[in-house]
């Protein structure tokens, strides 16, 4: 961003940046159309750059004035947020979880704690400490699913803000990863009820949660079984676990239809492929 002081030093706060007409006609449906701002939309123009580069500079020009009063607002609204601002907790399995931002971090934990025993609180997954180690700058989970036996923490990231999730999964009781990578998946899942299992979403190229798969803790992902696949591209396919834990939800939807599949989580592990009729 320009410097307010410097920015008013050399531009005519008279008089604003404007950017050139020229006229550019594309037809629709057999009507001429006429946009004599188009070339504003071309990626390879040099002009483009210049003249946003000129109408930045001219409000920081602009509103250098107000720089003390919006820093002071600034400031009074950080004083009035807590540093550290923890979740709603829910309760699970005899755990109570919940998320929390440390003090100073740019990104939460994922902690819990045995219940009536606040002082047994365990962080499952340190987002601040994976954000530091990959150095990307983007950090963004997907998954966070504990198992029904409370050891295991499937969880998903995205590095990079693309949408795409690498899979993994967690023992709680060591807090090392198991060997299992899943590099390619989406935003959904749930467990078996016996926690060996895990079913999950993938998504085609168009970023469209099409299949769900089905994975076995410690078996090779290549291994990984499909469970049900959405070729119809107006649909997606959702997973979900239902709150009582006793079944699988698989939501195949689109604009202004939807139907579920029901597995039993009992079942998950050996549950066939399924097939819409069509």
């Amino acid at each position: 961003m320009a410097d307010p002081t410097l920015a008013g030093a050399h531009i005519d706060l008279s008089t604003p940046p404007t950017a050139a007409r020229r006229l550019v006609k594309t037809w629709l449906r057999d009507v001429e159309r006429v946009d004599p701002y188009a070339w504003i939309t071309d990626p390879e123009e040099p002009e483009t750059a210049a003249y946003l580069a000129a109408e930045r500079s001219y409000y920081d020009a602009r509103v250098a004035s107000l720089t003390p009063a919006t820093t002071a607002l600034g400031d009074e609204m950080v004083a009035r947020i807590p540093e550290s601002e923890p979740s709603a907790g829910w309760e699970a399995g005899g755990f109570g979880y919940r998320w929390l931002a440390p003090v100073g971090a740019d990104h939460q934990a994922f902690v819990r704690w045995t219940l009536g025993e606040p002082a047994t609180m365990q962080t499952l997954l340190d987002l601040q400490v994976i954000d530091d180690a990959a150095g990307t700058g983007y950090c963004d989970t997907g998954v966070t699913l504990v198992s029904p036996d409370g050891r295991w923490l499937a969880w998903s990231i995205d590095l990079t803000g693309d949408e795409v999730y690498e899979l993994r999964f967690r023992d709680l009781s060591s807090g090392a990863d198991s060997v299992d990578v899943l590099s390619r998946t989406y935003y959904g899942g749930a467990w078996s009820a016996d926690s060996t299992a895990f079913l999950y979403t993938v998504h085609d190229d168009a970023y469209r949660p099409y299949q769900a798969w089905r994975h076995v803790l410690g078996t090779d992902p290549a291994s990984d079984e499909l469970v049900m696949q959405e070729d119809d591209e107006r649909y997606e396919v959702q997973v979900d676990g239902s709150r009582s834990g006793c079944w699988v939800v698989i939501t195949v939807s689109a604009r202004g239809c939807s139907e579920e599949w029901l597995i039993p989580t009992a079942d998950l592990a050996a549950a066939p492929r399924l097939v819409r009729p069509r």
